[in-house]
């Protein structure tokens, strides 16, 4: 009973998220969330020949609106996780050590965070990260911190660690979001100043440069160009050359930041594409 009563918890902590991933759900049954009789009816045959047991039926009849909505997110996370998984004892592995805060994370949020499951899965195997967060074990941990009910460590991680899995591993990283997030990130889910200073102590400034977009020394030294500039270059009779100089500076700025390098680079390809068509109709 300990343990249905977690699951709900974890459910209920997750709010609107988990209501909105049990009307997908439904839905994906061809049913509405409101028939809790056909919910229940559907959700048995799901569950084979343990679903037709007098007991699993009689407690599936039994359940209240919140309790069926949270059956339904476990049962998508399962889904998720067996169409991702078709090995039974790796989904068993996986299911056993992420326990019921996994399985909710499968079921609430995005389908990407199975991958990130089984790429936390695959470094706990190889001992690239440890086994246990805080004495839970470590997919059961990371489950926890995506049903938080903001969504402000689900969308740090999005941001920040996904596909940058092997950055952060370097001096421990990951393991110290997973153990205490709040030291990296604010409330909104960005890295906060204190966090892009203990990422750069942990995985050096490189790696938390392009974690981070572009690093606190980066944006000092940026700072620093621009005080520089506003103070001598501006001044004097060929201020105008300054001016024309700190622009080309800029762009090139602007070319190298990854953010918005997509922007910065559409008048060069434009020049290219003209030049290309223009080419090509004074060749027959």
């Amino acid at each position: 009973m300990h343990q249905a009563d977690e699951a709900l918890a974890l459910t209920g902590r997750a709010g609107v998220s988990a209501s909105g991933a049990a009307q997908k759900e439904a839905k994906r049954m061809g049913l509405e969330l409101s028939d809790s009789v056909a919910l229940q009816r559907a959700l048995a045959k799901q569950m084979g020949e343990v679903g037709q047991s007098p007991e699993v039926l009689q407690v599936l009849r039994k359940m209240s609106r919140v309790e069926l909505e949270s059956t339904l997110v476990y049962a998508r996370g399962g889904r998720r996780l067996k169409e991702a998984i078709p090995d039974m004892a790796t989904r068993a592995r996986m299911t056993r050590n992420g326990g019921a805060p996994a399985l909710a994370s499968l079921g609430i949020r995005e389908a990407e965070v199975v991958n990130d499951l089984i790429k936390l899965d695959a470094l706990t195997l190889a001992k690239k990260l440890p086994a246990t967060i805080n004495d839970t074990p470590t997919l059961a941990r990371f489950g926890e911190l995506m049903v938080e009910g903001s969504g402000r460590f689900h969308r740090f991680y999005g941001r920040y660690i996904r596909n940058n899995e092997k950055k952060w591993l370097a001096g421990g990283a990951l393991a110290a979001w997973l153990v205490n997030p709040d030291a990296f990130q604010d409330t909104a889910g960005n890295i906060t100043q204190a966090g892009t200073k203990m990422l750069t102590e942990l995985v050096g400034e490189v790696s938390a440069a392009a974690i981070t977009g572009i690093s606190e020394g980066s944006k000092e030294a940026g700072r620093k160009i621009v005080e520089a500039a506003t103070k001598g270059l501006f001044e004097g009779n060929h201020r105008w050359a300054a001016w024309i100089g700190m622009a080309g500076f800029m762009y090139l700025l602007g070319i190298m930041i990854p953010i918005t390098r997509k922007f910065f680079m559409l008048p060069i390809r434009r020049i290219f594409s003209r030049s290309s068509s223009t080419s090509s109709s004074h060749h027959p």
